[in-house]
C-alpha cells in the first residue's frame, strides 16, 4: 500500500489552475490581436473621407459663411426639418418667420453632406407645397443609411437664408 501524499495533491491541483489561467491569458490575448487586425482590414477598406482635401480653397470663404450665418440669425426665421414621403424618399421643410408665421414664395435648395463619403453628395431643389404654407419638398436619394448633414439655403428678394441640421436616415 503506498499512502498519497496530501502535499503533491495540493501541487497538482495548483498546477492545474496555473496551466488554466495561462490559456485564459493566450485566449484573451490572441483576441486581442484578431480584433486588432480586423480593425486594420476595415479602416484600409473603407474610405471615410473626413479629411477635406481643398481645406484651403473653404477657408478663404469663411467671412463669407460667417457673414451668412449672422444674416440667417438676424432674420430669425425657423426651420423645421419634416422626413417622410412615399418610400421616406422625400424631404421637406417648414419654414417660418420670427413670429412662427409660414413664408411663402422662397427659392432654394438643400444640400445633403455625408460626412464618411464626400461621393454620395448631394443637391436637393426645393419646391413649395401648394396644400401647406411654408412646407418646402425636396426629393432625396438615400444612397446610405446614418447620418446626414442637410443645409437648407433659401432666399426671398436680397434675404438669404441658411442652416444646418443634422439627419438620420434609416
Amino acid at each position: 500500500m503506498t499512502d498519497a501524499n496530501p502535499q503533491q495533491d495540493t501541487q497538482a491541483q495548483k498546477g492545474k489552475g496555473l496551466d488554466k489561467i495561462k490559456w485564459l491569458l493566450v485566449l484573451i490575448f490572441c483576441g486581442y490581436i484578431g480584433l486588432n487586425f480586423s480593425m486594420v482590414v476595415l479602416s484600409r477598406k473603407v474610405n471615410p473621407d473626413l479629411v477635406s482635401r481643398d481645406y484651403y480653397d473653404r477657408s478663404k470663404n469663411v467671412d463669407q459663411v460667417l457673414r451668412q450665418e449672422e444674416e440667417s440669425q438676424r432674420l430669425g426665421w425657423r426651420t423645421r426639418l419634416v422626413p417622410g414621403g412615399e418610400g421616406g424618399d422625400d424631404v421637406a421643410v417648414f419654414i417660418t418667420d420670427s413670429q412662427g408665421e409660414p413664408l411663402r414664395g422662397l427659392a432654394g435648395s438643400i444640400s445633403a453632406y455625408r460626412p464618411s463619403d464626400s461621393g454620395m453628395d448631394q443637391t436637393l431643389p426645393l419646391t413649395e407645397s401648394g396644400s401647406q404654407p411654408g412646407l418646402y419638398q425636396a426629393r432625396f436619394e438615400r444612397t446610405a443609411t446614418g447620418p446626414w448633414d442637410l443645409t437648407v439655403n433659401v432666399s426671398r428678394g436680397a434675404e438669404t437664408f441658411s442652416r444646418t441640421m443634422r439627419y438620420l436616415a434609416r
